[in-house]
């Protein structure tokens, strides 16, 4: 039996609604979705509940609250969670939210000491694993596994370049992480290729490239929808020139079929983009940021999904599209470029682009539009099908409570 503390930026104590945008942004909303999908998965695998410190992302002060509170909490009925509290402010936040939640670690590391204990911290967010290695400095028996689903250096963060003060502070930040994870036991990467900007020579680490939500949407499995002669293609994300946008409005131009329209949704902070977009408003319909709920309704609704995402870049080596998976669990075709970051096992049920190029874009979108229902439904259930039975949150959770279980088992056998 393992005794496993959770670190991470589940924002409620309670299953966060899937159409609860409202009052968070779409990012975080998101990211709570798949944490709790991580709680759950974690949570079978050991048969018992687990425990849960957390730190949700805000604005800062004065655009949010100055001061968070911290409160205990509990997600069943024999667990007991703790939210940090923290002073708002940037450049102190992160410092704050570290004594904060360092603090809850150590009263954890405390409590049955002879116990197998584990932390699972999500993200590099540097508060979080300072709070992990603080606890095992107090309990040097407790295995850290760090959940990475981008590298730091990869974030968007790493670009803020135009902002000095913002950029001093973030490199502090970076060189405080590296300096966590020679404490790190053991890694779930979302990439593979993680693995080569991360030393992993001494430590284990599995693939854990997210986590499947069929449920989230209504999968009709015993016959085709009607057909229609109108065929849509969907994209749900942010709406900028980093994500492929650019690149999937210019392929519109070389679609010769009238009946293939497009529907976009996400957040679009560039008014060239919008602007091209609004000039395409004949075949192209941009809805802004939707809901979970509403999102997965307009999935269903498709004839094709679409991630026009390209391999420029470095760190579409090192992450992995997570879309990916919500795209397949909504039983649906997926249209993508073949990204470094994701697995070989992906490829049968995906298909792929196979040139950067907006012509490229269009044949493919017009080579599957113009498969029959029937052949369209079948790529679809495939698609769901893997993802349902492989990877959902038991499944993927399972890879890292058997990697912990590893290391406990062979501390025993030291031992004996």
């Amino acid at each position: 039996m393992i005794d496993i503390l959770y670190i991470g930026g589940i924002v409620s104590d309670q299953h966060i609604d899937a159409d609860c945008i409202d009052t968070i942004d779409a990012k975080t909303a998101v990211n709570d979705i798949l944490e709790w999908s991580f709680v759950k998965g974690l949570e079978e695998n050991l048969g018992q509940p687990i425990s849960i410190i957390n730190a949700f992302t805000i604005p800062t002060f004065p655009k949010d609250s100055l001061w968070i509170k911290g409160k205990t909490w509990q997600h069943c009925d024999s667990s007991v969670n703790h939210r940090a509290s923290f002073l708002n402010i940037f450049a102190i936040r992160n410092f704050s939210r570290k004594q904060s939640l360092s603090k809850l670690a150590i009263q954890w590391a405390k409590l049955n000491p002879q116990h197998n204990k584990a932390i699972v911290v999500y993200t590099t967010h540097s508060p979080f694993l300072c709070a992990a290695v603080a606890a095992k400095r107090t309990n040097s028996n407790i295995r850290i596994c760090n959940i990475i689903p981008d590298l730091p250096a990869y974030t968007k963060h790493a670009y803020s370049w135009r902002r000095p003060l913002y950029s001093f502070f973030r490199f502090f930040d970076l060189w405080v992480i590296a300096r966590q994870f020679e404490k790190i036991d053991c890694y779930a990467f979302f990439s593979e290729h993680m693995k080569e900007k991360i030393d992993v020579s001494s430590k284990k680490f599995r693939v854990v490239e997210g986590v499947a939500n069929p449920s989230l949407v209504e999968i009709k499995q015993n016959v085709p929808s009607p057909v229609s002669s109108q065929k849509t293609v969907f994209y749900a994300g942010g709406i900028s020139k980093r994500n492929g946008i650019e690149l999937l409005l210019d392929s519109i131009n070389y679609i010769e079929d009238p009946d293939i329209h497009f529907i976009l949704c996400g957040q679009c902070n560039d008014d060239k983009l919008i602007k091209k977009m609004e000039a395409k408003r004949g075949r192209l319909q941009y809805k802004g940021l939707l809901s979970k709920k509403e999102v997965c309704k307009l999935q269903q609704e498709a004839t094709v999904l679409i991630n026009p995402r390209t391999a420029d870049g470095d760190f579409t080596r090192y992450s992995f599209p997570s879309k990916t998976l919500d795209y397949l669990a909504s039983g649906k075709p997926v249209i993508c470029f073949a990204l470094e970051g994701i697995p070989g096992e992906y490829d049968t049920f995906l298909h792929y682009i196979p040139e950067n190029t907006p012509q490229a874009i269009a044949q493919t979108i017009q080579r599957i539009c113009n498969l029959s229902e029937e052949e369209r439904f079948e790529m679809g259930m495939r698609g769901l099908m893997f993802v349902e039975k492989c990877k959902n949150n038991v499944a993927q959770m399972k890879k890292i409570t058997d990697m912990l279980k590893e290391y406990f088992i062979n501390n025993m056998g030291e031992r004996m």
